[in-house]
């Protein structure tokens, strides 16, 4: 099989990391929180031990700022090294 670049998507993503809190849409968080919500849900059912997997969405939901403002301090930090690190993956960036 394949392999996917892991950054394919950092040329897409930069400009949406800039953009400031006012003019993202909080309808589309909704909708990605659902479906973290979902994923965290069945990855819960799967695993054979107890854990807290599936409950997960309500530190998600009450931290999300603080979740947001982590991610966008450390994104042109993961996007700098993989042009320096890993130039092959940004020159097949799809769209490139």
């Amino acid at each position: 099989m394949a392999r996917r670049p892991i950054a394919f998507s950092v040329q897409k993503m930069s400009p949406a990391t800039r953009q400031s809190r006012g003019h993202r849409s909080r309808v589309n968080v909704s909708l990605a929180l659902e479906g973290i919500d979902r994923s965290l849900k069945r990855l819960s059912r799967r695993l054979r031990r107890e854990n807290p997997l599936g409950e997960a969405i309500v530190l998600l939901r009450t931290r999300y700022e603080e979740f947001e403002s982590d991610f966008e301090s450390f994104f042109p930090d993961l996007a700098a090294f993989t042009r320096r690190e890993r130039p092959d993956v940004i020159s097949r960036t799809p769209g490139r």
